[in-house]
């Protein structure tokens, strides 16, 4: 055998090779459309072997083409065109026994001539790319959901990098800030401007949350508008996946926030108006109560002593008034000291117990630490975490409350074995006026402010307060502080 021979067997043998394997579908025809070679590609993608293509005419038979495909085809053989471009269409139907639905194919079709220009052969290539042409339409509808929010006027929506320069914004943020569009052309629009002073801690935080997490939770601060005017908002950012840039949404709850205002100026004025004629009905109420009792009216003296009782109750809610108040308009106050944690702790389990025959309370562990607080303020706490664990387990015997510390901090834990908290309602069993609602508890009395006094509390001498729950089997109330109470600046008095 020649050399020349050896090197064509070589060729052919590679061409073989590359064409077999080729991903693509590819099949080869002869001038009259008659199939001469396909490969396992084109098997695999339309389901048929080539033994099936014995005597088949591409030209003739269309019960294994599309017709949208055939077009090409016939223009292919026809001469009319030297190469059709690419071209994507959707198919009615793929050949593939197993697959019926439509698939879009990318088609390649185009002549290949000898040296004197006639057509020897014609091949046919496709190529699966229904992903491809999938992911596109997600990602159209998905930009088209985007753009529809992000021009709409409901809430405020902008893009900014990590150093706070607005890159882009929708009209309806613009109109909170009191900027134009050509104003964020010009890149003037800064976080830093528009943040006061005192929230500028807020914003350092806020790209510390998106490094770490890549999103921050909602939060509220103030904005300066261009008019120097303030509005209150509430923001939420999160970070764009692998870049330096965010996106942020922002409600402008300037209204809200005077509401509340309002709301908590009155609050503050009926609840100290009242404190007064409650502390005098309160004092006539124990004189009298004396001079029944004296006068051996015992029937008066126990009426009366039940009114002392509910007026207790009536002072306890105008406190807790008057601290939402305070904690509110940031004017609440402490008188730190150091103290025994273990003996406050003790203490207000005796007076607690007092008032309650059907439930013991145990206490598990002592701290040995003595820290700096409001002895009282700390006291109202844990008389809360009490109260309420006897309010809402009125079919237990047992309230444990569990105290432990290590070197920065202590621990104290209230655990009830009562009807529990659902889950969804957990986080917002501290917020002012919240109630769970339920069969179980419609009749419990309260109006859902010693939570949230406890939580404010706790939060400004420097510590947290949280729930733990499962319904049907009670709940845990915790709180930690830390022991050197120096250390936090948390715990000055609020001005």
């Amino acid at each position: 055998m020649s050399k020349k021979n050896n090197n064509e067997q070589v060729t052919e043998k590679t061409f073989r090779i590359i064409f077999d394997q080729s991903p693509i579908s590819t099949q080869i025809f002869s001038p009259d459309g008659k199939t001469l070679q396909v490969n396992s590609a084109w098997e695999k993608l339309w389901g048929v072997k080539l033994s099936q293509m014995q005597d088949f005419n591409i030209l003739h038979d269309k019960q294994l083409v599309d017709t949208e495909i055939m077009r090409y085809i016939r223009e292919g053989f026809a001469g009319e065109i030297v190469k059709v471009p690419p071209h994507s269409y959707e198919p009615q139907k793929t050949v593939s026994e197993s697959t019926t639905s439509r698939r879009w194919i990318q088609g390649y079709i185009y002549p290949v001539k000898d040296i004197q220009g006639n057509i020897v052969h014609i091949i046919m290539q496709h190529e699966d790319i229904t992903e491809q042409k999938e992911a596109e339409q997600q990602l159209k509808e998905s930009e088209s959901r985007f753009r529809k929010l992000f021009e709409s006027n409901i809430i405020g929506i902008f893009i900014s990098d990590f150093k706070g320069t607005f890159l882009d914004a929708n009209d309806a943020l613009l109109s909170m800030i009191g900027y134009s569009r050509e104003d964020l052309k010009k890149g003037i629009i800064q976080r830093d401007v528009l943040t006061p002073e005192q929230y500028q801690s807020l914003s350092v935080q806020a790209v510390d949350a998106l490094l770490a997490k890549g999103y921050t939770l909602p939060y509220e601060k103030e904005y300066i508008r261009k008019d120097k005017k303030k509005i209150f908002v509430l923001l939420a950012v999160a970070r764009i996946e692998d870049t330096d840039t965010c996106i942020g949404f922002m409600l402008d709850i300037t209204r809200q926030k005077a509401l509340e205002q309002q709301k908590d100026d009155f609050l503050g004025i009926a609840s100290h108006e009242l404190k007064t004629p409650v502390t005098s009905l309160k004092a006539f109420g124990q004189v009298l109560q004396g001079r029944f009792a004296k006068a051996g009216d015992e029937k008066s003296a126990v009426m009366l002593g039940k009114m002392d009782t509910q007026i207790n109750k009536l002072t306890t809610l105008i406190g807790d008034l008057l601290d939402i108040s305070k904690i509110e308009g940031g004017r609440l106050q402490f008188h730190n000291e150091y103290f025994s944690f273990d003996e406050l702790v003790h203490e207000i389990i005796e007076e607690v117990q007092l008032t309650t025959t059907k439930h013991k309370l145990l206490q598990k562990g002592t701290t040995g630490k003595t820290i700096c607080a409001d002895r009282e303020r700390i006291g109202q706490v844990i008389t809360n975490y009490l109260t309420n664990a006897i309010k809402y387990s009125p079919h237990s015997q047992e309230i444990i409350i569990t105290v432990s510390a290590n070197t920065k901090e202590l621990q104290l834990c209230v655990r009830d074995f009562g009807i529990g908290i659902p889950q969804e309602n957990i986080p917002h069993v501290f917020k002012r006026f919240y109630r769970i609602r339920g069969k179980a508890l419609d009749t419990i009395p309260g109006m859902g402010l010693g939570l949230y006094v406890s939580e404010g509390i706790i939060t400004r001498q420097g510590g947290r307060a949280w729930a733990e729950s499962t319904l049907g089997q009670g709940s845990s109330f915790f709180f930690v502080l830390p022991i050197d109470g120096a250390a936090n600046d948390k715990r000055k008095n609020d001005n």
